[in-house]
């Protein structure tokens, strides 16, 4: 079974914008609070979404959230909204990621927060 690439697909998507992608996460600084955006796991090597966790040095995790990419219309060429090894691929092609919804719709969670 081929295996998805999350750092490649994290690049690729840019949940957190100002964000680097690192191993199967992307992670931001905002001031004290840093960001964490990993795909989502819907079951073995399928992923529906974005989770993003809000961390702080001294509290530790603050809060989590998830964003669906059905919800945001991020893969308008996967009718079912999930990213697997077998369409990873495709994220390069013309149209097959339109990830701008969900990156405002991360940016304005973040902006509540932070």
């Amino acid at each position: 079974m081929p295996r998805l690439n999350h750092g490649d697909a994290l690049t690729k998507i840019r949940p957190l914008v100002g964000g680097a992608a690192s191993g199967i996460k992307q992670v931001c600084r905002v001031g004290d609070i840093i960001l964490v955006a990993s795909l989502t796991t819907l079951s073995d090597e399928w992923y529906d979404g974005i989770t993003v966790r809000v961390l702080s040095h001294r509290a530790g995790e603050l809060d989590v959230n998830h964003f669906q990419f059905a919800e945001h219309g991020t893969l308008p060429h996967h009718a079912d909204g999930v990213l697997t090894p077998y369409n990873a691929h495709r994220l390069d092609e013309p149209g097959a990621l339109e990830p701008q919804a969900l990156r405002d719709a991360i940016g304005r969670y973040v902006a509540s927060i932070c």
